[in-house]
């Protein structure tokens, strides 16, 4: 298997990963992330997308980010 295989699968399997995260988060905190990461989009057009403020896209953006976090830490407390 090739570099670009391997990577391929690599990246598949990381993006599924991120997926299962995000898909454990509040439907609207789960959004203003893809939007973010994957849309590349400032804070100002997430807002716009999404119909709110701002501050609140960037509050859902952190407690979001938060819950990934503590998910992370127990899933290595349990490995």
């Amino acid at each position: 298997m090739g570099c670009a295989s391997a990577c391929s699968a690599d990246s598949a399997e990381r993006r599924q990963w991120i997926e299962s995260l995000l898909a454990r988060l509040p439907l609207r905190q789960a959004a203003v992330i893809r939007l973010r990461f994957y849309g590349d989009l400032p804070f100002d057009a997430v807002a716009r997308s999404v119909g709110c403020s701002v501050p609140t896209v960037k509050s859902r953006f952190r407690y979001g980010i938060q819950k990934i976090r503590k998910l992370l830490d127990r899933e290595a407390g349990t490995k």
